[in-house]
């Protein structure tokens, strides 16, 4: 992602979930109110440069702080044109209350993250939560 403007707010994340399923990786995360939802699976990373060896080095030690940054950091770079659409930083002046619906059910996308021609790109999917998961109360 790129460096924000020296007047531009502080991103809102919180990661939701990161959670490791045989050679597959869910994470999760909420973004300026919006959630994102992303599959990594090996399969979709095979093919040219070391995008599945580095799925692999992530998954091996996914409970390191330094390495969850880092996974984040390139789950981040992937939707960052995205991101940035669906999900713009807010003005420090721009004051606006959500609502407990807002909150609780934030605008949702789903990705899963595939390697094309050693990049690793963001394909969307249609948000389903009987298939993704919903961790909305």
């Amino acid at each position: 992602m790129e460096p924000l403007e020296a007047d531009a707010t502080t991103p809102s994340f919180c990661m939701l979930e990161l959670s490791v399923h045989g050679d597959d990786v869910v994470y999760a995360f909420l973004y300026h109110g919006t959630r994102f939802f992303v599959t990594i699976t090996a399969e979709k990373l095979e093919g040219e440069g070391e995008l599945l060896h580095q799925l692999n080095s992530f998954r091996e030690d996914i409970d390191d702080p330094d390495n969850m940054f880092l996974l984040e950091e390139w789950v981040l770079g992937a939707l960052d044109d995205f991101i940035r659409q669906a999900a713009p930083t807010r003005t420090a002046d721009a004051s606006k209350i959500n609502t407990l619906l807002e909150y609780f059910s934030p605008l949702t996308f789903a990705f899963k993250l595939v390697n094309k021609k050693d990049h690793l790109c963001a394909i969307q999917e249609c948000y389903n939560p009987n298939i993704h998961g919903d961790i909305s109360p």
